[in-house]
């Protein structure tokens, strides 16, 4: 079983309240941050990602790409290294689980079935967020965008994970929030399952179930 991370496992209000974070430690200048916030579809009024806005879907390294316009020193890898260790400071007091992913995965992790997360964060990024959650002992493998298989909505970590396992298509199942998860497991043959305004009950139903 292949789960997304941010609004399948994680509660996507974590990530409303690292990226206004972040914008305000980027960009202390208010119309700099202002603009910034434009670009990667950021309300600072509600201090959440717009819905719909393309960051939800986007790796890393592409929604930093819209970013790294604003930065004064015009140093584009320097800004991006900023950027991810900003967000792993952020991350240890603001990460939050999605209501029912300690039950559903604790369930998973009582069978034989192989549990894997494939992100289009970090590997490191989801690493550290596992690890906070305490969620270590249930993955048997964690893949992100720099892990050598591409970005969803391609298929290249989901078809790498396949083959770690020795997995068919058919028997696998991806579980995913946005578009992009699902296009990787359409282009990889793997069934989706949707997770729906960031609640697990009937992915937990069918599994449990």
């Amino acid at each position: 079983m292949i789960f997304d991370k941010d609004g399948t496992l994680v509660d996507q209000q974590t990530w409303d309240r690292v990226t206004g974070s972040l914008l305000d430690h980027l960009f202390p200048d208010v119309e700099t941050r202002e603009a910034a916030s434009r670009a990667i579809e950021y309300d600072l009024d509600s201090r959440s990602i717009s819905p719909g806005a393309a960051i939800l879907a986007e790796s890393n390294d592409q929604w930093i790409d819209r970013l790294a316009p604003f930065d004064p020193d015009g140093d584009k890898p320097a800004f991006g290294e900023r950027v991810e260790s900003t967000i792993a400071e952020l991350i240890r007091t603001n990460v939050c689980a999605l209501d029912g992913a300690d039950e559903l995965l604790g369930h998973l992790a009582s069978t034989d079935v192989l549990i894997a997360l494939a992100t289009n964060d970090s590997e490191a990024s989801a690493r550290n967020q596992v690890a906070l959650l305490g969620w270590q002992q249930h993955f048997d493998a964690i893949v992100g965008y720099d892990s050598g298989h591409g970005a969803k909505p391609a298929p290249g970590m989901l078809l790498a994970l396949l083959e770690h396992f020795h997995v068919r298509p058919a028997d696998a199942l991806m579980v995913g929030d946005t578009w992009a998860d699902q296009h990787a497991a359409e282009a990889a043959g793997i069934p989706f399952a949707l997770v729906q305004h960031g609640n697990l009950s009937e992915i937990q139903e069918d599994v449990v179930g």
